[in-house]
């Protein structure tokens, strides 16, 4: 029986955790993908079949071991780092001070399984762990709990930490202070996995997304000129087409205008399916734009329509070398508060 290294599973997780920043009014999105194993020249991917929409990100694979002996590897599921820039910058966190912050989920052949979660404190690049967890804070730089948990330090320890790098006070005033953690935060989940020889096994998983967003698109501000270079930015990363654009301001013209029509923005990270024995056998991708009237544009020419808000497409021996990025516009009610 064959092992593989955790250590190496672990780097791969680090080095896909992802974030980018939308406009001041919005929230950031957060990018999550699927499973992540080492290298493996005897496991085949022979079918990823994924759904992503904004509430919900389903995917069902079908691994098959080629090999004659059984192998048993170690799969890791990773999060994206938690920035204690969020701390300013609003993002869309499903369960904020829980260690499985995207109510993860996964079975195997139809059985729910436990995976072990591994949480690292950084700063700096230094893993700060310990010290986090022995001034008795949480991990998460924006758990809820935090300043509830500053309130039991003494003011020479808290000095100590400022002194240290690990806080600052961010409020100006030094009769209420206010204070905002420093260090990051690395998360994922993992476990073992066996795969049995000459045989196919069913994984499958759920989450929900971390999904950016803004009150107003970008793409129906009239103040804001088509050669702006944060508007030419998005729109060469989700593809909007000339039909795309001429659909929103139809859009924002049903609404009562741009400001009644809300942006959504979703990631995920495919190119981990690239760690297996070639290429995937059979690849389908179905987008679930949510409601009817909403709008969504992503980088795939051949994506075809096939529901009243469902977008599906098929490929066959598909090794992906792109992570794949999501726009909807949402229309709000004329009268609805944003």
């Amino acid at each position: 029986m064959k092992s593989r290294n955790i250590a190496a599973a672990l780097a791969l997780w680090a080095l896909i955790s992802t974030a980018t920043a939308l406009a001041d009014d919005s929230e950031a999105r957060l990018d999550v993908g699927g499973l992540t194993f080492t290298n493996t020249d005897q496991i085949e991917m022979q079918t990823e079949d994924l759904y992503l929409s904004v509430n919900q990100v389903r995917v069902r694979y079908t691994f098959h071991n080629r090999s004659n002996h059984d192998i048993t590897s170690l799969v890791a599921f990773p999060l994206p780092d938690i920035s204690p820039n969020y701390y300013y910058e609003p993002v869309a966190i499903p369960a904020t001070g829980n260690p499985n912050f995207v109510n993860f989920h996964t079975s195997v052949d139809g059985r729910p399984v436990a995976m072990s979660v591994d949480q690292r404190a950084r700063l700096h690049g230094r893993d700060v762990t310990l010290s986090v967890v022995a001034a008795e804070l949480p991990l998460s730089p924006i758990d809820p709990r935090f300043d509830e948990a500053m309130k039991r330090l003494s003011h020479d320890r808290i000095t100590r930490l400022i002194h240290d790098g690990y806080l600052e006070d961010v409020s100006g005033d030094a009769r209420q202070p206010q204070y905002r953690a420093l260090w990051s935060l690395s998360t994922a989940f993992h476990r073992t996995q066996l795969f049995p020889a000459n045989a196919t096994i069913t994984v499958e998983q759920s989450y929900t997304p971390i999904v950016g967003g803004s009150v107003e698109s970008i793409l129906l501000i009239d103040s804001i000129a088509k050669t702006d270079s944060n508007r030419r930015q998005l729109v060469r990363d989700y593809c909007i087409d000339d039909k795309f654009e001429q659909a929103a301001q139809a859009l924002s013209q049903r609404v009562g205008g741009g400001a009644n029509v809300g942006e959504q923005t979703l990631g995920y990270i495919l190119t981990t399916g690239g760690h297996w024995a070639g290429p995937i056998g059979r690849f389908h991708l179905t987008v679930d734009k949510g409601g009817a009237d909403n709008l969504v544009s992503l980088c795939a020419p051949d994506i075809q329509r096939t529901g009243a808000t469902t977008f599906e497409l098929t490929r066959a021996n598909y090794l992906p070398r792109n992570n794949i990025a999501i726009y909807f516009l949402t229309p709000r009610r004329a009268d609805a508060t944003p």
